[in-house]
């Protein structure tokens, strides 16, 4: 049974307060996460120090042999520095870790680099930069910490194969070897503790990452696109915002996954292996994501090794999964994961045929639209005949105006059933807009890929807006071409209000992303090629 024209009416209201709903919710949160105000800084008192923690005890650590044996040499500076292909920095001798990072492909507005001196930092003393720090207690017994004095043993490379070695000894009989290097983007800090004291030890191993500020300017989160401190905790996610962790810490208990601070593109991370003790907390401007594990107890003459390791790096899903502990899992592409994902996979697949990300989009949106294609036809040949019976139509409106309602929907059942017309058939193409439009929009906006990635002329970056508004205009004119090849629905007041739709779009569109637009546009375009031949072959 068909719809009645009032059903009709109403499915075409619900329809367009749904685009309108999402596109004015999507602008609005997109704008305020771009020009909004920052939140404002609470300030707190309350700072937990890792070692403040409580931990289940663990059996006897098995005596292991000393990883590093390498004599002491003497060193004339305090931060030794070191280079890999992918990141360069300074190592602290006080506290045993890099103070210092530097990404070596990135710069700080752009993707891929040229110039050696430029790079992006992660890792040191300013606004919205990070550290690191490793700390151990043992009852009152002088064990390293962020302040600790080491000694280098041997320069290396931090590479796998030539690490950095580091040495600690104290006047209770516990010697500390330390063993850094890089493995990607992932540090790895391992600690050997030999206890040559007459009697057993309990140690107790911290690791913190620590931040300077919140979001930076333009990077407020949002609920659909959240960064800040973030962890997975025994495969659950731990997100709290800044704003909360300045009122008061938060704890979680579990194993696995990661604990640490995102932006939206960069992040610094902490890799938990085994069951420890978390929490977020902040004091005055700075942030403090600690992890704590159980006690160890080491005998006399025995000793320990702790493996602590740390993500300082982009948000590269490859990279990402390269370092394990599902950390691709801190780029969420939401609701609609199960398209975003196959999505994101085949926009790589034409960008390694391509070589540009805005004609990788393109192809992708071609893709989608071939496999949307007989749902669409079947849409587009319904409207075709819909358009031939529309002066039908308007005689059945003149003819009762807004006399007999149930005389004029019962002529018109009969009018769609006459000539095989199904008025509902053009809604189910926009029902399977509304998910892949949100997939690519996430899609866009997480990408590490299309931060900084050129298009075409004045298109530099498609992670950001149109600098000079062309696609979004362009976009409005293909939806406005759209609606005036599509027949009229409804009463002439509607009709009225949808022609300002296309309006309304490219006003929203000025601040979407252009990789987003050029997706509309393109799939705008391409609905407007379809449409017009299957208009054409109705006329025949």
């Amino acid at each position: 049974m068909l719809p009645q024209p009032h059903e009709k009416t109403n499915m075409k209201n619900l329809l367009t307060a749904v685009v309108l709903s999402a596109a004015v919710l999507l602008g609005f949160e997109f704008y305020m996460s771009r020009y909004g105000p920052e939140e404002p800084i609470i300030d707190a008192e309350v700072a937990q120090n890792a070692e403040g923690f409580s931990a289940t005890e663990v059996a006897l650590a098995p005596v292991v042999a000393v990883k590093n044996k390498a004599v002491p040499v003497v060193v004339t500076s305090e931060k030794i520095e070191f280079k890999t292909d992918l990141v360069r920095g300074l190592v602290d001798l006080k506290g045993g870790l890099p103070s210092d990072l530097i990404l070596n492909k990135y710069s700080p507005h752009g993707a891929e680099i040229i110039a050696s001196e430029d790079g992006l930092t992660l890792l040191g003393t300013g606004d919205f930069l990070h550290g690191l720090s490793v700390n151990y207690s043992a009852g009152g017994l002088n064990v390293p910490n962020a302040n600790t004095g080491w000694t280098l043993a041997e320069a290396g490379t931090m590479t796998k194969a030539q690490p950095m070695l580091l040495n600690y000894q104290n006047t209770t009989g516990q010697s500390f070897s330390r063993e850094l290097y890089f493995d990607g983007y992932v540090l790895h800090v391992e600690d050997t503790v030999v206890n040559g004291a007459a009697v057993p030890v309990s140690l107790q191993q911290s690791a913190v990452v620590s931040r300077v500020g919140t979001q930076k300017e333009k990077e407020l989160s949002s609920w659909y696109n959240y960064f800040g401190p973030q962890g997975l905790v025994d495969f659950e996610a731990a997100n709290y915002s800044y704003k909360k962790i300045t009122k008061r810490a938060y704890n979680e208990s579990g194993a696995g996954g990661y604990w640490g601070f995102t932006e939206q593109f960069f992040t610094v991370m902490q890799l938990v292996e085994n069951k420890a003790e978390r929490a977020f907390s902040a004091k005055d401007n700075q942030f403090f994501a600690a992890v704590t594990y159980p006690v160890s107890f080491v005998a006399a003459g025995g000793g320990a090794n702790f493996d602590t390791a740390f993500y300082v790096g982009p948000k590269q899903i490859s990279e990402l999964e390269n370092a394990g502990h599902s950390l691709d899992t801190i780029v969420d592409f939401g609701w609609f994961h199960f398209i975003a994902k196959p999505m994101f996979v085949a926009l790589n697949f034409f960008y390694s045929y391509l070589g540009n990300w805005g004609f990788a989009i393109i192809a992708l949106t071609m893709l989608l639209k071939l496999l949307t294609y007989p749902l669409a036809a079947k849409s587009y040949r319904s409207m075709g005949k819909m358009r031939l019976i529309q002066p039908e139509v308007k005689a059945l409106q003149e003819k009762h105006g807004d006399g007999d309602k149930q005389a004029m929907a019962t002529e018109m059942m009969a009018l769609y059933k006459k000539n095989g017309v199904n008025p509902m058939s053009g809604c189910w193409p926009m029902f399977v807009q509304i998910p892949i439009f949100f997939a690519m929009y996430k899609m866009v906006l997480l990408t590490f890929e299309l931060r900084g990635a050129e298009f075409v002329l004045w298109i530099h970056d498609l992670s950001v807006a149109d600098p000079w508004y062309v696609l979004p205009v362009i976009m409005g004119l293909s939806m406005w071409v759209q609606m005036r090849l599509s027949p009229q629905m409804g009463d002439p007041m509607q009709a009225k209000i949808m022609q300002f739709l296309p309006v309304i779009f490219t006003v929203l569109f000025l601040f979407f992303p252009s990789g987003l637009v050029l997706y509309w546009v393109t799939n705008n375009i391409i609905s407007v090629a379809q449409q017009y031949y299957f208009m054409r072959a109705a006329d025949k």
